[in-house]
């Protein structure tokens, strides 16, 4: 205990905001050391390792044993992990911004809400990585099925700007991804793009008839039909205040409701 309050002081003498004491669980604590006064560990032992909120911005982990480490929230932008193995780690929220990590395991790792841009990840593996949340990953990295995961996700948050995006990704990959169309649609009428919301329900109607579910395409097609009547009639029923009638909101919602939120 007393070595790992030792650690703590030496990270916030230089600078580095970490939440927890780098606890061994396996981890050479020499190597945490290391990485704490360098930010130089090329193929360290930093199995289990807490980084919580680490500022580690630019550090070399090269073909470092990060696996079951704790790296929530830490700071790994323009940080060297290739070759690292990150099975089964925890960088929830982590910054990863224009890091390189080519050809390291990702299996297993949490990665949800972490920030991806520039990031490298040719030849990494992520077979079962949670990613829910996560932004700026490079299409190749992300199934469709995936982005259509994150699209639910970002619409339980209320988020429907972002679940668009994701969506919008989803069809550009899979054109015929006709869950991924009837959910923009229903992400659209809550922003009040009944021409959009419309239009999509139309499609998936289609794509659901192509792929013989009769009962998803009749869904599609009573979402439109619903919201068209809705506006045909200048949407004159009453407002929930924030310009959209109280009828095709409870509709919206009960859609919604029907869905499958996640796909696996």
């Amino acid at each position: 205990m007393e070595a790992g309050r030792g650690l703590v002081g030496l990270g916030w003498a230089l600078g580095l905001t970490v939440l927890a004491s780098p606890a061994s669980y396996g981890a050479n604590p020499e190597h945490v050391q290391t990485l704490l006064l360098t930010r130089q560990c090329v193929q360290c032992d930093l199995t289990g390792a807490s980084l919580v909120y680490a500022n580690l911005s630019g550090a070399n982990l090269m073909g470092s044993d990060l696996r079951g480490a704790n790296l929530s929230r830490a700071n790994l932008s323009q940080a060297n992990l290739s070759g690292a193995n990150l099975q089964s780690a925890t960088l929830f929220g982590a910054t990863l911004t224009n890091a390189q990590l080519t050809n390291a395991n990702l299996v297993s790792t949490d990665l949800r809400e972490a920030v991806f841009f520039g990031a490298d990840l040719s030849g990494a593996t992520m077979t079962q990585a949670l990613v829910i949340g996560a932004v700026g990953l490079p299409i190749e990295v992300a199934t469709p099925r995936d982005r259509f995961n994150w699209g639910v996700y970002e619409a339980d948050r209320r988020n429907f700007a972002g679940a668009i995006n994701h969506y919008n990704q989803a069809i550009a990959q899979d054109p015929q991804f006709a869950e991924a169309y009837l959910n923009r649609a229903v992400a659209r009428s809550h922003l009040a793009d009944y021409g959009g919301a419309i239009g999509d329900g139309r499609v998936a109607a289609q794509l659901f008839a192509q792929a013989n579910n009769p009962e998803q395409q009749a869904l599609a097609e009573k979402f439109s039909d619903e919201l068209e009547r809705y506006v045909k009639k200048g949407g004159r029923e009453q407002s929930e205040g924030n310009g959209v009638g109280i009828s095709v909101l409870n509709f919206v919602r009960g859609v919604g409701s029907f869905l499958i939120p996640l796909l696996f």
